[in-house]
């Protein structure tokens, strides 16, 4: 949920999640948001670290991107590494994406 939907790490202090979590499970204990951190810091090292060896063993490889304005006309661009694996498997990672912090990704030309 915290890396899914973007959430601050801090939401495991705020009372309305500390409230559905224990309807959930009245014996689960949540963890601090320094714990939440580490643990999404690992997971995230463990995945790097597969993907950069996944993509070393690839046949094949090529980059896409995509650039998107949202409603508050902040525009973004995200790079996907896309690949041929072993038993004729395309797979897929994304690289990230990135804010930009000035104008917009289209403008008039001409």
């Amino acid at each position: 949920m915290i890396v899914k939907d973007a959430q601050p790490f801090s939401i495991v202090e705020d009372v309305g999640f500390k409230d559905l979590a224990h309807k959930l499970d009245p014996t689960y204990v949540l963890p601090t948001r320094q714990a939440v951190k580490a643990m999404v810091q690992k997971k995230y090292e463990e995945m790097k670290n597969k993907a950069k060896s996944d993509v070393q063993k690839a046949v094949a490889v090529s980059l896409t991107t995509a650039m998107w304005t949202s409603i508050h006309m902040d525009a973004y661009l995200a790079v996907t590494c896309h690949y041929a694996g072993g038993k004729r498997r395309t797979l897929h990672y994304p690289f990230g994406s990135a804010a930009f912090s000035k104008g917009s990704h289209s403008r008039k030309l001409g």
